[in-house]
């Protein structure tokens, strides 16, 4: 069964707010994942768990970029269609902590 307009409500900061656009059409998607390296080693490895299944979420004609965050803000990958390849540069560096 679809979804309408009328089967959920959005809400920000308690507000009901008014939808001014709903569809249930596919559209191309632009996304930036921004992922906390100071988050510490086992916080890491469970969001890191979670990556497959986020890429597997995106359709074909969606693009994804992967940043970093610590002291400085690095690009990891520019924004490209979700692939495993994506899953692969979030891996987690084992070494990480060491080098800081």
């Amino acid at each position: 069964m679809a979804s309408a307009h009328r089967d959920f409500v959005v809400k920000e900061n308690g507000i009901v707010q008014k939808l001014s656009y709903f569809t249930q059409d596919p559209f191309a998607l632009s996304v930036a994942i921004v992922l906390d390296l100071g988050m510490s080693d086992s916080t890491c490895r469970r969001s890191n768990q979670t990556f497959p299944a986020l890429v597997g979420a995106f359709a074909p004609y969606d693009e994804v970029a992967l940043y970093t965050f610590s002291s400085t803000v690095s690009e990891v990958s520019d924004f490209s269609a979700p692939t495993q390849k994506l899953t692969a540069n979030i891996q987690p560096d084992q070494d990480r902590t060491r080098r800081q």
